[in-house]
């Protein structure tokens, strides 16, 4: 009966050290993560606050101005990196950046994808900033991506259990527009470029207004030929072989900012406009145009047919 009981308490102690185990092990993955982070932090000689989640949050740099509230626009900039690896998953272009209310800042949004990616304490960082600011979240894998980690092609994949280095950068200007202006200037500037200014606030050269008679609109049928730039120089988008064409300035897909000069040209016509993100796609995201980016186009109007 002894040696019985012995063979039962025996089993029983086993199951005990079994489930003991896996609790020991599914919480060392937390633990692991945290023992990163802190390493990371360590290393690095910076000073994070963690929250009741297990996020840290680093601010970097507080911005000048008030406090962000919900209701206030912003303009920011976001990178995900390994903290392990530094290996960088995604990040919004410097030719475009990301734009909300503060309010509706708990993920990052690719229109064109019809993809949403979630970033845990975004807006919760945003709002310990101010107009300019730059602050570091450091997740652990749990309250990231998991085990399963994220992989959408061509726009973010992040591996399996993999602790991350979010870094939000707000903008100081007020607008989107206020922003783009500037951007153009600065671009105009730099490449010492004469350009006139449109109310629309698109900005243009033209080279040579063109020999056809047609005075164009939104429903003439024209062909041309183009390229798109950002304003790294990058291409963006090009036709150059003459088969961009039966299209009007309503129809042809192209940014708003056609239609305020194109008209001014005619068959022949070739012009050069830097078109703001406002007039051209605004936050909507390609593999090749990122969200909220400014254009530059140059464009010569082969043929121009009015019905």
């Amino acid at each position: 009966m002894l040696k019985r009981l012995s063979s039962y308490t025996f089993a029983l102690l086993s199951v005990f050290i079994l489930i003991s185990s896996c609790k020991k092990e599914y919480e060392s993955i937390e633990n692991i993560d945290d023992a990163k982070i802190q390493q990371y932090i360590s290393t690095n000689k910076i000073t994070a606050t963690k929250n009741d989640k297990g996020i840290y949050t680093q601010i970097v740099s507080q911005g000048i101005g008030d406090l962000y509230q919900n209701t206030d626009s912003v303009l920011y900039r976001i990178t995900i990196k390994s903290i392990t690896a530094g290996t960088l998953y995604y990040a919004d272009s410097q030719n475009g950046n990301a734009s909300s209310l503060v309010a509706y800042t708990g993920s990052i949004v690719i229109p064109l994808q019809s993809l949403s990616i979630s970033v845990p304490a975004l807006r919760e960082a945003i709002l310990a900033l101010r107009p300019g600011g730059v602050a570091k979240l450091l997740i652990p894998s749990n309250l990231a991506y998991g085990k399963n980690g994220y992989d959408v092609a061509n726009v973010i994949s992040i591996p399996s259990n993999e602790p991350l280095e979010v870094t939000i950068t707000t903008l100081s200007d007020k607008s989107q527009s206020a922003l783009d202006d500037k951007l153009i200037q600065a671009y105009i500037a730099k490449n010492k470029l004469t350009m006139t200014k449109d109310p629309s606030g698109v900005y243009y050269s033209i080279a040579t207004r063109g020999v056809g008679s047609v005075v164009i609109n939104k429903g003439t049928t024209i062909s041309a030929n183009y390229t798109a730039r950002l304003l790294d120089g990058t291409v963006a988008t090009s036709v150059t072989d003459g088969t961009y064409s039966g299209v009007t300035l309503v129809t042809s897909g192209q940014p708003a900012g056609w239609m305020k000069i194109i008209p001014m040209v005619t068959a022949g016509g070739k012009v050069r406009m830097i078109i703001p993100s406002t007039l051209a796609y605004g936050n909507s995201y390609s593999s090749a145009i990122t969200g909220n980016a400014v254009l530059d186009y140059d464009v010569e109007i082969l043929t121009a047919i009015n019905q």
